[in-house]
């Protein structure tokens, strides 16, 4: 998630190279996947978490191009750190999303008619 503020930080600042509009937009359709598969596998009953383990798989693709564009936005051996933080991460990203959905799903309900 970092790197997407970072790429949008560089972009408000007007620095921002197309290889950073690239990496941008991988991680926007990274997130965007884990956001639609949430809201396809969800049942508002099962735990959030195992929700996320099956989403996961569906958004494998995304995430690789997004984990390499970001990589080759570091130098050296940070790239390998970069890519652990960033496997790291998915878990918990994939359990922000199913969350997200299930919150605007109630909100959206709780609106009046």
């Amino acid at each position: 998630m970092f790197h997407i503020f970072l790429a949008v930080a560089l972009m408000q600042s007007g620095q921002a190279s197309s290889a950073t509009d690239r990496t941008l937009e991988a991680g926007r359709s990274y997130f965007e996947c884990l956001s639609n598969a949430a809201s396809e596998y969800d049942d508002d009953r099962s735990d959030a978490a195992s929700i996320a383990t099956a989403i996961i798989p569906q958004c494998q693709s995304k995430f690789e191009l997004w984990k390499i564009r970001t990589q080759l936005g570091v130098a050296g051996h940070d790239q390998e750190k970069v890519g652990r933080d960033m496997e790291a991460r998915r878990m918990g990203e994939a359990t922000a999303a199913v969350l997200s959905m299930r919150r605007l799903r109630r909100e959206l309900l709780a609106q009046p008619k």
